[in-house]
């Protein structure tokens, strides 16, 4: 990146640094770098030996020479332990939860629902005098099982291609939830009337 805009520089000189090569050499390596050509964005993964700061030097100077914004942040591993008092305490799912207008056997057990105001969205969504079908919403997550019988007949369809989504991971319209988590979060969403 940085030594194609040193090239073209209109014959200024210009050298790299040991860690800019470094950096270079990094993200020319297969799948050191995910392009999002939907969405007009690159990941840079950084497994590679550089670190954090020399990725961030090279992208302040990329940034100056090619126009380019960006955002890098290190990866950080978080792990919770102990595990929340609140998520401990397992109370008896009682079935139902009328804050929210749900008959699931274990949505009163789902505080955060009331938490993120699902139940208005559900009331809002019904007195605009939508049809529930007209109302898209989008779960970024990890996925979804489209084979899930209280989703089956739920998805948006994309007029373009039939997809149902777009898997911003792989670059791609699969969206198969290995992971079950994103399947969890849509059946929250769409679940049928």
């Amino acid at each position: 990146m940085v030594a194609q805009a040193v090239t073209a520089s209109a014959g200024r000189k210009r050298f790299l640094s040991q860690d800019d090569l470094d950096c270079e050499r990094c993200f020319t390596q297969d799948g050191m770098v995910y392009v999002l050509k939907a969405i007009g964005v690159q990941i840079v993964e950084s497994t590679c030996s550089v670190d954090h700061n020399s990725i961030l030097n090279y992208l302040k100077k990329a940034a100056g020479l090619l126009g380019i914004e960006f955002d890098c942040e290190p990866d950080v591993k978080i792990i919770l332990d102990p595990i929340p008092s609140m998520v401990q305490a397992s109370a008896t799912c009682t079935g139902g939860n009328p804050v929210l207008g749900t008959n699931d056997p274990g949505s009163s057990c789902q505080r955060y629902l009331e938490v993120i105001h699902l139940g208005a969205a559900w009331r809002a969504a019904r007195s605009a005098k939508l049809k529930l079908k007209d109302v898209v919403l989008a779960v970024i997550d990890t996925g979804v099982d489209t084979t899930h019988p209280d989703l089956v007949n739920q998805f948006w369809r994309n007029p373009a291609d039939g997809s149902i989504g777009f898997n911003f991971a792989k670059n791609n319209t699969n969206v198969t939830d290995v992971l079950r988590h994103g399947t969890h979060c849509a059946g929250q969403c769409g679940r049928p009337d």
